[in-house]
């Protein structure tokens, strides 16, 4: 990715195969395992379809331990007013290729803000960049779309030539942890593109709906959201 800086503001400021019989297994790549596991088969092969072919190397622990560090997290939430700046989140599929370009990575998070400001903190966030930015011709997007009590999606780019990061957002109440965490430390999965592109959005919040409705399962949220298989028309 090129302009790496405005990418790490950004984020800041928001957050196998098996042969036939008689013969061995083929070697599975653990980081394509990771991305299936988090993503399921259908994303993998959409992304290889776009030329992102090449998985990189884990650089996380892997799902059951960001799974359950990030139930830990939840579950101990205080408060916002306590929790400062520092939220939870690890990349769980990480694929590029130096050939066509391409670079995609989902992620897998507490979300920095409470679920009722997302919209209103992701905007001022924008805001903020915008001014920021000197050049004229520089034209911000910002989408939302509350799909129900549970589920937010957002897609946020500061400009076409920078990274665009598309989210959804939801409310799971984890066992054990305190009333006001549904609400005040809500999970993030998110998908960041390459520099300067936009994926297809729906294909991007489709493989993110069905990312989140796996990580919802092993949260075990108690709200038990109803996370669509659908995206909505203004997301695509």
């Amino acid at each position: 990715m090129r302009r790496v800086s405005a990418a790490v503001v950004l984020m800041s400021l928001l957050m196998g195969a098996t042969s036939g019989c008689g013969k061995e297994k083929a070697e599975v790549d653990p980081a394509e395992e990771r991305c299936r596991g988090a993503l399921g088969g259908d994303a993998v092969s959409w992304m290889d379809s776009i030329g992102a072919k090449d998985y990189r190397a884990s650089r996380y622990d892997d799902l059951d331990i960001v799974g359950n560090t990030l139930k830990g997290m939840l579950r101990t939430w205080t408060g916002r007013e306590n929790s400062g700046d520092l939220n939870y989140w690890r990349d769980v599929c990480d694929m590029s290729s130096d050939t066509t370009g391409k670079d995609v990575r989902f992620t897998w998070g507490e979300s920095r803000y409470a679920f009722s400001e997302t919209v209103k903190k992701e905007k001022e966030v924008l805001s903020r960049l915008t001014r920021r930015d000197t050049d004229p011709k520089s034209k911000p997007d910002y989408r939302s779309s509350r799909v129900n009590s549970d589920v937010l999606l957002t897609f946020l780019q500061q400009d076409s030539r920078e990274v665009p990061f598309y989210r959804v957002y939801l409310r799971c109440a984890v066992p054990g942890a305190r009333d006001s965490q549904i609400d005040g430390d809500p999970v993030a999965v998110g998908a960041i593109g390459e520099t300067g592109s936009r994926l297809d959005g729906k294909n991007v919040f489709r493989h993110l709906l069905r990312s989140a409705r796996l990580l919802a399962k092993r949260l075990d949220c108690q709200n038990k959201p109803q996370i669509p298989t659908k995206v909505p028309a203004s997301m695509r």
